[in-house]
């Protein structure tokens, strides 16, 4: 008994009737591999000088190990009290408190814990008054409670409630609970003497994660599967060392991480003996009938469980952190931890078959009650109750394609089984047409065949479609040289629709107008355009006219109309913005155009950062945002040297476009490939593209198409074939000028001024870039030249010279930010020689490269790495760094890819 138990009186002979477990009053060891987490410790820091401190979450996150590495470096003496059941009596619970501070300050506490032992009945208040006194003449002493959630006798918690409101200053107490204590705070709080860290904060960051990976579980995982494990365990550490445990000897990792849900057997276990045991039945009977909901409410699961009180045990299963968390701030939506609700579900899935249908069936009607078409519909699907699902859908159908667009019901449609579109042809046709408007061909098509198997389907309706797929696959065709043939078939799938069907009118007019703006038959496209806006105002449907504005806007932004393409792109955000403030999901169109604004007038940082606010709230189910979006942040990417980032975004770009869809990206996604293996010097993926691509086909103009001319451009001058390189884009210039396309042919003819001018022709180079100057000048296009400052640059130098402009200053201007260079005064000591064949080794009169540098060149342009540089030349990798940046501020580059081709097009190396 020696070995184990010890008095309160630490040795003083006290208490012998109640012996006291010395285990329970030492603070656990903290493992040596333990990840430290330094940001929750300076947390506990800061609190530090006020009274108390509430470490709450629900088990296997970490709280207790925190604590304890924060206390083995605090230098004030700690009591470290380990609650269990046996200390939820008021006498025992402040005999453990009493030996703990006896044990680390001698003579503390003497009198109280002779009260205490009393065997005459004494006030708690006044044991704790004794103590409190005691305390307040020695020093400074922290007290941990540890697993204080198993503590419920009322006496207890008074007493520690009256020990916190008198605590003398050198008192700090922490507890460590599951639960929330039921302790008076809001005082505490107010005097800003609380400290409180909650499951938000002990959630693992992605450094803690990959550090516990790395170093408990000894797991060497890429950044990818880091992050994906945290956002599947949501920061739960346990959860983590689980998900690390499956891991191990799997080759297949992704395929692991992907399957990992609250059904592992790790994770039910856990959950069982942890957190299931401990509630009484009404509650584990709650948890398992209102899992079936994404998110909760007390009247969502008043309804699915068929009785009152849904409020009260949300907020009772959040307070004692049964992995429960408040959505707001009001507490009316909670949410359950997703591995959490995995694996109720897998508890649940062993009830009987109809139970789990009547959850689903009841929480499918107060959905349904609430306007939320969505979840009602998942929920009564779920439970087999396909025709309320049906008449649901039927009844919103329309409304939902006129003001949200074709997202929503084509998310809706997807859970239903075939059969039943089989059997109802209005939401088959419905959903032609959501997949129609989407660019899914194909499966408008095959919808249309399901509605038309159904006798009781709608002739008139179906063949509404069938000559709408019709005019679509014509508008798939290019080169788009016969607008007139498409406005016939146009006129023909129009003249189909019944008067009530405005939204699909409108729908097919749009689609008209963005073809003639492709085949450059503008004022058709503008007619077109105008049409259909009537359409959609007619049909009231905001989402019709705010793409119809976006296709208007994008029309003017393609003619070089920067100024009127704002107006519009502003226009339509105002329209998609809720009086809240808060926007629609297509509004992300009309941020992606802002974006693409700025990035015309080479503001790169606003461009990428509208990118990525379009995309966050997009509709990730429109495949027309994800592509429009991806594909222009990944250009971003690329001119901000990036092709890591933008080989993401094309990704993104590839997946969102997969399919038969009206806006093909196969062409613009291998162009920009090819520019991104160009900016990584990956010269032999660059030669099999061009060979991938005849310079012989006929020139068209499209979706995203200008990207691969301009592409090819800047390949064929990179691998040298300079006359190839200008022949095209000559092509390209005629076309673009055909087209009434202002803003391509601005770049065209920049890259033209570039081919020129490495091919040694400077007056033709000059002449080039002075129209190229005075095409942009008048609505401030900025970024062909920024892109090319390596040649451009210097040519402007010269440039302005002979006729300097306000214009062509501040492209001066800009291009000397790019560089990092102070802009030249007067800019005629940069000037080129007119006859400069090529211009300059060395960029014109820019610093030249020493011997080294050109080593080290010749090496980067060879693809070698920075640690075979070094081996090569014998140097550090850090020595090989500062050669690397001085090459490429003195070359005006920012990248391996661009640093080939300005080698080449200078001749750097010959």
């Amino acid at each position: 008994m020696a070995d184990h138990e010890t008095s309160a009186a630490g040795g003083h002979g006290r208490f012998e009737t109640l012996p006291l477990l010395a285990t329970k009053l030492r603070a656990p060891r903290v493992r040596s591999d333990a990840v430290p987490r330094p940001r929750l410790e300076r947390t506990l820091d800061a609190g530090r000088d006020g009274i108390l401190t509430v470490v709450t979450a629900p088990p296997g996150f970490g709280k207790t190990t925190v604590v304890a590495q924060w206390v083995e470096r605090d230098p004030a003496p700690t009591v470290w009290l380990t609650c269990d059941a046996e200390d939820d009596d008021p006498r025992r619970f402040f005999a453990y408190v009493l030996g703990g501070i006896d044990a680390h300050l001698p003579g503390v506490g003497r009198e109280a814990a002779d009260r205490l032992a009393s065997p005459h009945e004494v006030p708690l208040t006044s044991v704790l008054t004794d103590l409190l006194n005691d305390l307040h003449r020695s020093e400074p002493v922290v007290l941990v409670l540890d697993d204080y959630h198993v503590i419920t006798h009322p006496d207890v918690h008074a007493g520690l409630a009256f020990v916190l409101d008198h605590a003398p200053d050198g008192l700090h107490v922490v507890i460590v609970s599951r639960s929330e204590p039921p302790l008076p705070r809001s005082r505490l709080r107010a005097s800003g003497l609380l400290n409180e860290l909650g499951q938000a904060d002990l959630r693992a960051t992605t450094e803690e994660t990959d550090a516990f990976l790395r170093e408990v579980m000894r797991l060497d995982l890429d950044a990818d599967a880091v992050t994906a494990l945290e956002r599947r365990t949501e920061g739960w550490l346990a959860g983590l060392q689980f998900a690390a445990l499956s891991l191990r000897g799997e080759s297949d990792t992704a395929r692991v991480i992907d399957a990992f849900r609250g059904d592992h057997r790790f994770v039910l276990d856990y959950l069982a003996e942890e957190v299931l045991r401990g509630l009484d039945d009404d509650l584990q009977r709650f948890l398992l009938e209102t899992c079936v909901l994404e998110r909760l409410s007390g009247p969502a699961c008043d309804a699915v469980t068929g009785r009152a009180g849904g409020q009260d045990r949300l907020e009772r299963l959040e307070r004692h952190n049964v992995f429960t968390s408040a959505l707001d701030d009001q507490r009316t939506w909670f949410r359950y931890h997703a591995l959490f609700a995995d694996a109720l579900v897998r508890r649940l899935s062993t009830l009987p078959p109809e139970h789990v249908r009547t959850l689903h069936a009841r929480a499918g009607r107060w959905h349904a009650e609430q306007g939320q078409v969505g979840s009602a519909v998942r929920h009564f699907v779920a439970a087999e109750a396909f025709d309320d699902a049906a008449a649901l859908v039927e009844g919103v159908a329309l409304r939902s394609l006129e003001r949200e667009g074709p997202a929503p019901l084509s998310g809706w449609l997807e859970a239903f089984p075939t059969a039943v579109l089989e059997r109802d042809p209005r939401l088959a046709i419905a959903g032609a047409w959501a997949r129609l408007a989407a660019g899914h061909v194909a499966e408008a098509e095959a919808l249309t065949t399901l509605a038309q198997r159904s006798e009781a389907h709608d002739a008139a309706a179906v063949e509404a479609l069938r000559a709408s797929f019709a005019f679509l696959h014509a508008t798939l065709r290019l080169p788009i040289d016969d607008v007139e043939a498409l406005e016939a078939l146009a006129d023909a799938a129009v003249t189909r629709l019944g008067p009530d069907q405005g939204w699909q009118r409108g729908t097919l007019l749009m689609r008209l107008g963005v073809v003639a703006i492709h085949g450059g038959a503008w004022p058709n496209a503008l007619r077109a355009l105008h049409a259909a806006e009537r359409a959609f105002t007619a049909a009231d449907s905001r989402y019709g006219i705010m793409i119809t504005r976006y296709a208007l806007a994008d029309a003017a932004r393609w003619r070089g109309r920067l100024a009127e393409a704002e107006s519009g792109y502003r226009a339509m955000l105002d329209l998609g913005t809720r009086p809240d403030g808060r926007r629609i999901g297509s509004a992300a169109l009309a941020l992606f155009g802002l974006a693409r604004l700025a990035f015309e007038r080479a503001d790169v940082a606003e461009a990428a950062a509208g990118l990525s606010e379009g995309l966050a709230l997009g509709d990730a189910s429109d495949p027309q945002i994800r592509t429009e979006g991806s594909l222009t942040l990944a250009q971003v990417r690329l001119e901000q040297g990036d092709p890591d980032a933008a080989e993401a975004a094309l990704t993104e770009t590839a997946a969102a476009g997969a399919g038969d869809v009206v806006t093909p990206v196969a062409r613009p996604v291998a162009a920009l490939r090819a520019g991104i293996a160009l900016a990584r010097g990956d010269l032999s993926s660059v030669h099999a593209w061009l060979r991938a691509t005849s310079s012989d086909e006929p020139l068209v103009m499209g979706p995203g198409i200008h990207i691969e001319h301009v592409t090819r451009a800047r390949a064929l001058v990179a691998v040298g074939r300079l006359d190839e390189a200008a022949a095209w884009l000559e092509r390209v210039r005629a076309l673009a000028e055909r087209h009434e396309r202002h803003t391509n042919l601005i770049e065209i003819t920049v890259l033209l001024a570039v081919t020129a001018a490495v091919a040694g022709h400077g007056a033709r180079a000059l002449a080039l870039l002075g129209r190229a100057l005075e095409l942009a000048e008048t609505e401030g296009h900025l970024r062909p030249f920024v892109t090319e400052a390596a040649v451009i640059g210097p040519l402007l130098s010269t440039l302005l010279a002979e006729r300097p402009t306000a214009f062509a200053r501040r492209v001066a201007e800009r291009i000397a930010g790019r560089t990092g260079e102070r802009a030249a005064e007067p800019p005629a000591i940069r000037a080129v020689p007119v006859a400069a064949a090529p211009i300059a080794p060395g960029i014109a009169s820019a610093e030249p490269l020493s011997e080294r540098e050109r080593t080290v060149l010749r090496l980067l342009v060879a693809g070698a790495t920075n640690k075979e540089i070094a081996r090569q030349l014998d140097v550090s990798v850090n020595t090989v760094k500062t050669h690397v940046r001085s090459v490429y501020a003195k070359l005006g580059v920012r990248n391996r890819g661009r640093l080939a081709a300005v080698t080449h097009e200078l001749g750097l190396l010959h």
